[in-house]
């Protein structure tokens, strides 16, 4: 019989790990959108422009990123093939869940979906940045244009997200209460469960310590596929 080599086997785990964290996080997002009272930013974005011009979900998610791939060239940043890669994932595993995911009818069954939304993304998040893998282009041209210009990564991130909603509540989109549970839901959650395992450094630009969140700004909005990548204390 032969045995696998355990680096391989590590390996599988990780790869494993990562994959059904953006599962998760893709069947959180969707959950949110059903909701009927909100879904996360750049959620809502993706939703409105669907909506707009016919496409796909999927290709919307997919022609996003050529704007993404433009911003960061254009500001003097380097495309990661992995990072690209990471925020292919998302668009049609949502459009298969958009497809099979009911919208909400009824105020208790949104609540139930926006309870689901915040654990399915807080869960998938810890499951693929545990993994150690890659962040997504979103949140590589944030890091770019802090590392290029005067602007600190946080102010960037909120104006995005502020942007983001305000393009999706003039176009109708799934702009409303539950944009605001899961943004203010999500990161404590996240970082409760992280407390004792991933200790993330840093959350949407905001800096952590192992356990609690210490914001730089008064408010952070949520994004599913924006979020740096940490290390946990003994690997450092």
């Amino acid at each position: 019989m032969i045995k696998s080599h355990p680096f391989r086997r590590a390996r599988m785990r990780q790869v494993a790990r990562y994959l059904s964290g953006v599962f998760v996080v893709s069947v959180g997002a969707t959950f949110g959108i059903r909701s009927g009272a909100g879904a996360a930013p750049y959620d809502a974005l993706l939703v409105t422009l669907t909506d707009r011009f016919g496409t796909p979900f999927w290709a919307t998610a997919w022609l996003v990123q050529i704007v993404w791939v433009a911003a960061i060239l254009r500001a003097g940043g380097r495309i990661r093939f992995g990072a690209l890669l990471h925020s292919l994932w998302f668009g049609p595993i949502m459009t298969v869940a958009l497809a099979v995911i009911p919208p909400a009818s009824g105020w208790a069954m949104s609540s139930l979906y926006l309870t689901a939304a915040v654990v399915g993304i807080s869960v998938g998040l810890w499951l693929y940045l545990g993994a150690a893998f890659v962040s997504g282009m979103v949140d590589t041209l944030f890091d770019t244009l802090s590392q290029r210009g005067d602007f600190r990564n946080s102010g960037i991130r909120t104006v995005f997200d502020v942007a983001c909603c305000a393009y999706a509540w003039i176009g109708g989109g799934p702009v409303g209460v539950g944009t605001v549970v899961i943004a203010f839901g999500v990161g404590p959650l996240l970082g409760a469960i992280s407390r004792s395992t991933l200790h993330p450094s840093s959350w949407r630009g905001i800096r952590l310590r192992p356990g609690r969140l210490v914001p730089e700004s008064p408010m952070e909005l949520v994004d599913t596929t924006e979020y740096s990548l940490f290390a946990h204390p003994s690997d450092t």
